[in-house]
């Protein structure tokens, strides 16, 4: 089974995924936080 973790930091979102056996994660992508103010915005 594999694990999905997140970094939340305050300017960005990483995001990980481990191995099958749960032992060692890799990186995967690094997501930009906007900001709910921003969001709200365009809607």
């Amino acid at each position: 089974m594999r694990i999905l973790g997140l970094d939340v930091g305050d300017k960005t979102i990483g995001v990980a995924v481990s191995d099958p056996l749960g032992w060692t994660a890799q990186g995967v992508k690094t997501i930009k936080r906007i900001g709910i103010k921003k969001i709200c915005k365009r809607y």
